[in-house]
């Protein structure tokens, strides 16, 4: 009894303290979104769209945005994890300078609504300006630009390797001796009417440079040699012109010469031939021309060998032949005895 009151007594002296309210845990690490240059002579530019909105969150290499420039439109993707905190210039707008703030980006977990918008940030300062230039520079500077001017202005008809003159001539050019004609100060109709010395009557450079005064020789420096059929003879042509070839006269046969020519042939017709092969011959069928004979005589040989005389048996002759090897009687008391 007592320990219940003394319970009770301690109950009612206790404070009643009120819980504290819970203090969210805000964090800022928020990142100014500045409009990116997408080229290095890029002052300003537009946005198309905005891939991500108000507290959504995005990955490294997501697509944040669409940038229009003067000549196309261009993904600007994500450098790193984020969350898209504030849009502060909207898509549609036009002109926007490189470098001023478009949006804050903020990371997992941040109050979004603690985030303050910052000022418009003034674009960016222009180059400092190129020191003055000494006298003398700007003079070379000057000569060099007039010299650059002059030179696109003139026309590019006057240079000569854009020239194409005519060519005409009856047969087919080498690519060689075209390049040369091109290149030459010869008109169409003296081109045409040049004279060929090679193959099949086709000009040479040789020619060419003959017919342009450069050279003495269509040859060059190599002298001219008569070459012989027969073999190299090693003699120049003035050499050989004088030198008379020597003209074998043929011998005119008279009548005894000519019957010692036909026994001769008639001597060596009656000669036996040596068989090529050791084994009985067909005689060769003689022909008028003992000569003709003669060169058939050794293939005489080659022949297959004649066949001897096959006579036909009668019919009494094949009976009697068929009945002594026919079959012999069988003894009835064969094996008995």
């Amino acid at each position: 009894m007592r320990t219940t009151r003394q319970i009770v007594s301690v109950l009612r002296n206790a404070r009643v303290v009120p819980p504290r309210a819970a203090v969210p845990h805000v964090r800022y690490a928020t990142t100014n979104m500045a409009m990116p240059a997408m080229s290095p002579t890029m002052t300003e530019g537009g946005i198309a769209s905005w891939k991500k909105n108000e507290g959504e969150s995005f990955a490294a290499g997501d697509v944040l945005l669409e940038v229009e420039t003067d000549k196309a439109t261009i993904d600007v993707e994500a450098q790193e994890d984020g969350v898209m905190g504030k849009i502060i210039v909207q898509a549609g707008a036009q002109k926007i300078p490189v470098g001023q703030v478009i949006a804050v980006l903020a990371e997992e977990g941040d109050d979004l609504s603690s985030i303050t918008i910052p000022e418009a940030a003034p674009p960016a300062p222009p180059a400092a300006p190129a020191p003055p230039q000494q006298p003398e520079q700007a003079k070379e500077v000057k000569e060099q630009k007039a010299a650059e001017q002059k030179a696109r202005e003139q026309p590019r008809d006057e240079r000569k390797h854009h020239e194409h003159k005519e060519i005409k001539h009856s047969k087919p050019l080498f690519p060689s001796v075209s390049r040369l004609l091109q290149e030459s100060s010869l008109s169409t109709d003296e081109i045409s009417k040049l004279k060929g010395t090679g193959r099949h009557g086709m000009l040479t450079k040789g020619d060419v440079l003959l017919a342009l005064g450069k050279v003495k020789n269509r040859y060059g420096s190599a002298e001219k040699f008569n070459v012989d059929v027969m073999g190299p003879s090693g003699k120049r042509l003035s050499e050989r012109e004088g030198v008379a070839r020597e003209v074998k006269k043929e011998e005119v046969l008279d009548g005894p010469a000519l019957r010692r020519l036909v026994v001769s042939g008639m001597a060596k017709a009656t000669q036996p031939a040596h068989a090529i092969i050791h084994h009985e011959t067909t005689p060769l069928p003689r022909s008028s021309d003992f000569e003709f004979d003669s060169i058939l005589a050794p293939y005489g040989a080659l022949l297959p060998s004649p066949q001897p005389e096959v006579t036909i048996p009668s019919r009494a002759e094949l009976e009697s032949s068929e009945g002594h090897l026919a079959r012999p009687k069988r003894d009835e008391f064969a094996g008995l005895y």
